[in-house]
């Protein structure tokens, strides 16, 4: 399913991102399972190239942690290596792990 939305910007530019639910229809997803947005803007108006000051000095994801079906969660990614930790148990997020100049700082449960 693609679904079209929008979102504004504060200097009231407006953007276009379609939203792409991979085989199956949002309500039936997993909480384990990624869901992908297509920007369809030129680079220079993606939202990740903004600059933007953290209070901690985060400049990216690392990782992210979830529980959940590890082996269900690679078939539905298809073999693509992505920075995600897999715990058994009920699907969700509980976790991202943030760079940041003193290391690396995990926001989350436990």
């Amino acid at each position: 399913m693609i679904t079209a939305a929008g979102r504004g910007r504060p200097d009231a530019g407006a953007q276009h991102r379609p939203c792409h639910a991979v085989q199956r229809e949002p309500e039936d997803r997993p909480l384990d399972r990624p869901f992908f947005i297509a920007w369809d803007v030129p680079p220079s108006m993606h939202p990740g190239a903004a600059v933007v000051a953290h209070p901690c000095g985060a400049s990216g994801i690392s990782s992210v942690d979830v529980t959940g079906d590890a082996e269900g969660l690679r078939d539905w990614l298809g073999g693509a290596r992505l920075p995600i930790e897999v715990t058994p148990g009920t699907p969700g997020v509980r976790g991202v792990h943030l760079v940041t100049p003193a290391g690396d700082l995990r926001i989350g449960e436990g």
